[in-house]
């Protein structure tokens, strides 16, 4: 582990000695609420193993491969898929029907309870 991110681990109590799990996970998202956490279950695009709460739209994807974590720097490419959607982190190749409401559309925009489902193509792919 590199200097400055064992720095940041020792500064908030935590110990990776022996690995670490959700409850340290939980521990990150808290410190870096600047960033949504988010953990796939290995190349399963439909499988989010952690989802933290922040609010934030600057997103860390993590791939868990059932014994690391590794950092995703490009989650399309990664999941071999075209879009993802930026309210729910699905990742989808043509559509995609979410069923939540994204925090900027409730900031911005409010939606009336009854329009709950948003097709969303915002992130288009290359």
């Amino acid at each position: 582990m590199k200097q400055p991110v064992q720095d940041f681990i020792t500064a908030r109590g935590s110990n990776f000695t022996n690995g670490g799990g959700f409850k340290e996970l939980e521990q990150f998202q808290n410190c870096l609420s600047v960033y949504k956490i988010i953990v796939y279950d290995g190349l399963s695009p439909d499988r989010v193993l952690f989802r933290g709460n922040s609010l934030s739209n600057k997103k860390l994807y993590v791939l868990y491969d059932g014994e690391y974590y590794n950092v995703i720097t490009n989650i399309k490419a990664a999941m071999a898929k075209k879009y993802i959607c930026i309210t729910c982190d699905t990742l989808y190749d043509k559509t995609h029907k979410c069923g939540r409401v994204s925090p900027y559309v409730q900031r911005h925009h409010p939606v009336p309870k009854m329009c709950q489902t948003i097709v969303l193509h915002a992130t288009g792919g290359s």
